[in-house]
Formats: structure tokens, sequence, C-alpha cells
């Protein structure tokens, strides 16, 4: 898993610069199937790991040095961390 910035859409508040785009975040994901899952978020928190991961993952999460990765598998019985 790893989290990736983008900029989409316009921005809306008040102030905003016209033509700016907002920040986001896809969340890469990859299988044990050789398979690729990307999700979005509008935020790089922890809260969309745990969103994401739920209790319904289990294994080995291998991420990058981002410490929302550790915290959140150091939090599970049955994940593994890996960077």
């Amino acid at each position: 898993m790893d989290e990736t910035p983008i900029k989409a859409g316009h921005q809306k508040r008040p102030g905003a610069q016209k033509g700016k785009m907002k920040s986001g975040w896809f969340w890469p994901m990859y299988g044990d199937a050789d398979e690729v899952v990307f999700t979005y978020s509008n935020s790089r928190g922890k809260l969309h790991i745990e969103q994401v991961l739920k209790s319904q993952f289990s294994g080995t999460l291998i991420s990058d040095g981002y410490a929302a990765y550790a915290h959140y598998a150091a939090a599970q019985e049955n994940i593994t961390h890996a960077q």
C-alpha cells in the first residue's frame, strides 16, 4: 500500500485562487493475486488506511516509511509490517 498525491477537481472554498485544483491522494494496493486496486481520499491521514483495510486484511503490509502504516500494523494481531 502507498499514498500518491494528485491534483483533481476545482477548489470551491472562499478565497481560493481561480483555476487552482484540489489536492487528493490515490492509495494503490497490490494484492496476492497480482491485482492492483486504487482507492482515493481527500487526505493522507491514517483514517483512510483504517477504513480501507478494516479487519478484513491479514498478512504482510508492504509500505514505505510513512509512520501511519507502522502504527496501524502494530495495533493489529494478524498483520506483519514490511517496509
